[in-house]
C-alpha cells in the first residue's frame, strides 16, 4: 500500500496519516479509519483509476490520501 499526502499547489505538506485498519475478504473490502473532528458531511470517499481516494476539508487543515494497492 502506498500513502500520498499533500497539496502541491501551495508546496507545502501538512502530513496526517489516520488510524486505519483494512479488512479483505474473498467478495470485499472493510476500511475503518478514524478522523477526529470530522463529521460525515466532510469527508470524501472515491475511486479514481482503481485507486481508494479519502479525503476530507475542515476549518483549520486539508489533507488528502491516496491508498493505492
Amino acid at each position: 500500500m502506498q500513502l500520498n499526502v499533500g497539496n502541491a499547489r501551495s508546496g507545502r505538506v501538512n502530513l496526517f496519516a489516520p488510524l486505519m485498519d483494512i479488512h479483505e475478504n474473498d467478495n470485499e473490502f472493510l476500511v475503518s479509519a478514524e478522523l477526529p473532528g470530522l463529521n460525515k458531511d466532510q469527508i470524501n470517499i472515491d475511486i479514481h483509476d482503481n485507486n481508494l481516494v479519502i479525503s476530507a476539508d475542515d476549518v483549520t487543515a486539508k489533507f488528502e490520501m491516496d491508498f493505492l494497492n
